[in-house]
Parts: C-alpha cells; sequence; structure tokens
C-alpha cells in the first residue's frame, strides 16, 4: 500500500470510530492489551472485597500490542480524553512514523501508566478523634 492508501484505511477507521459500552468488537484480532500486568487482577480484588464493599475500578489495565495502525486511530479515537485533539490530519506524520514502525518491527507497542489504588473509610466514620 502507498501513503495515500494508508491515509484513507486511516479516515475510515476514525470515521468508524463510534463505541457502545465498552465494546471493542470493532477491533478484536487487531489489538491486545494487557499481557503484562505486575498484579494479579482478580486476586487483588477478592481479596479486597469484603460483603459490604464496593469497588471502583478506574483503568487497571497494563501495556498495549497492535498490529495495524488502523486499531490505534480507532482507539485513539473512542477514548477522546486520552488523545486530546486526535484526528488522522491533525497526526498524520506520527502515523505515518508509526506505520513505519509496524513495518520495521511487525507491531507496536505502548505502555499504559495505570494504578491500583485501595481507599478504606476510617472506622470512625472519617471524624478526627480529639
Amino acid at each position: 500500500m502507498n501513503d495515500s492508501d494508508y491515509e484513507r484505511q486511516w479516515e475510515d477507521e476514525e470515521a468508524a470510530a463510534q463505541i457502545k459500552g465498552w465494546d471493542f468488537s470493532h477491533i478484536h484480532g487487531r489489538y491486545d492489551e494487557e499481557r503484562d500486568l505486575p498484579w494479579d487482577y482478580r486476586a487483588v480484588v477478592q481479596s479486597r472485597l469484603r460483603p459490604c464493599s464496593r469497588l471502583l475500578d478506574v483503568d487497571t489495565g497494563g501495556c498495549f500490542v497492535t498490529e495495524q495502525v488502523g486499531a490505534l486511530v480507532w482507539f485513539a479515537r473512542i477514548i477522546a480524553w486520552e488523545f486530546p485533539n486526535f484526528s488522522v490530519k491533525n497526526c498524520l506524520p506520527q502515523l505515518h512514523r508509526a506505520q513505519k514502525l509496524l513495518e520495521q518491527q511487525g507491531r507496536l507497542e505502548g505502555t499504559i501508566h495505570r494504578f491500583l489504588l485501595t481507599v478504606r473509610k476510617p472506622e470512625n466514620g472519617g471524624r478526627s478523634e480529639r
């Protein structure tokens, strides 16, 4: 494919970038995430949950690997808060660089910095004991 073909493909991905709920089926098989979490998510959550507990999961992934720049375009478009002002037009030089890296390495990898926080309400309801 030439540069114009890639650009049309990326623009198609950008136009298709819609999501209902947390459905990533559009990029199934073209994108992988969370291969190298430094913790066992299920074990950590189960060790902290109590019968009356509530849990808020805030973006607890690890890294991503994609074998198509188009999948990266789609992903960047649906999570706009992670990629402010992203568009194929705005990011064309970077997308071409990504395509070259993909052709050289066979895949693109990125690291997502995420944290697992455990918060516990104080036994006294948060009131100071003076």
